[in-house]
């Protein structure tokens, strides 16, 4: 299967495997609906379908997509992590047609990208079967 990457200046390559570098629309519009914070709310799936959801007693869980590529995955104020990513287009197997998809570097599984009508909330479906889903609240700009 080839995974179509949306091409963006901003965006600075990394090896993803065999992709094939096309403008996409749907790429470039969830690209750029991604970018800000989101606060993690809830993860579900897996074999035995188990959601979890923050206790309210541990800090707040975000991740921040920057226009430059990179995410930044934090508990409370501190950075636990930071990769680079890039939006492209999967077939997903929830939907059977083209849906946005996110790539994290060192990542062997893409994540379908589906985000309110509103932009305000964000679920990442890891696109294989039995795999997790995170939902997300988009927070204000700081």
């Amino acid at each position: 299967m080839v995974r179509k990457i949306a091409s963006a200046s901003l965006l600075p390559s990394f090896a993803l495997g065999a992709f094939a570098g096309c403008g996409n629309s749907l790429a470039d519009d969830a690209r750029l609906s991604l970018i800000g914070t989101w606060e993690w709310v809830e993860s579900s799936g897996g074999i035995a379908g188990e959601a979890r959801r923050p206790t309210g007693d541990e800090p707040p869980f975000t991740v921040e997509f920057r226009a430059d590529g990179s995410a930044l995955f934090r508990t409370g104020d501190t950075i636990n992590q930071t990769r680079r990513y890039q939006v492209g287009t999967e077939e997903s197997i929830y939907h059977g047609r083209e849906m946005p998809a996110l790539y994290l570097e060192d990542d062997a599984v893409p994540r379908i990208i589906q985000i309110t009508e509103d932009g305000g909330g964000l679920t990442l479906s890891e696109n294989v079967f039995d795999g997790f889903s995170q939902t997300y609240r988009r927070l204000p700009p700081s």
